[in-house]
């Protein structure tokens, strides 16, 4: 049964999504740090309004159909993109695992690149390095948007 929904317009500073059972403390590291990256992104978009386009693309099954396996999420957004409004460049699309699936990753895929960040003491990482804002404007540029 959902407890709380999201009040506010902002997908990064959405209240908890109270569905059931407790995340374990790596899912819950991994969903605290992907809600992290959509505020980041969100970020980015209002600091080039009129140029860049900040989309919700899903919600987390758990959410929509809150039916089978029940949790405890701090957002309900699953995936989220970032395109520019003129068309260049390519969308920077990205997305965390399913709560309940064995991968406890994000992925950020733009044209054929796809990089994969996992949840680490502090932060993220991709490829043992970490991954921060820095990291993400640099994939943002090199994906065409800034």
């Amino acid at each position: 049964m959902l407890d709380a929904t999201p009040v506010t317009s902002s997908m990064s500073e959405t209240l908890p999504v109270e569905i059931g059972t407790k995340l374990s403390p790596a899912q819950q590291a991994i969903y605290d740090r992907w809600v992290e990256i959509v505020g980041w992104l969100e970020e980015l978009a209002d600091r080039h309004q009129g140029e860049l386009l900040f989309e919700r693309e899903s919600d987390m099954l758990a959410f929509i159909s809150h039916m089978e396996r029940p949790y405890s999420l701090p957002t309900h957004v699953q995936a989220v993109s970032l395109r520019r409004r003129d068309g260049r460049g390519h969308k920077l699309f990205a997305a965390v695992s399913r709560p309940g699936g064995l991968d406890r990753k994000i992925e950020i895929r733009y044209a054929r690149v796809r990089q994969v960040l996992e949840a680490r003491a502090g932060g993220l990482a991709m490829n043992g390095l970490p991954y921060d804002r820095e990291r993400l404007l640099r994939t943002s540029r090199q994906a065409g948007l800034i």
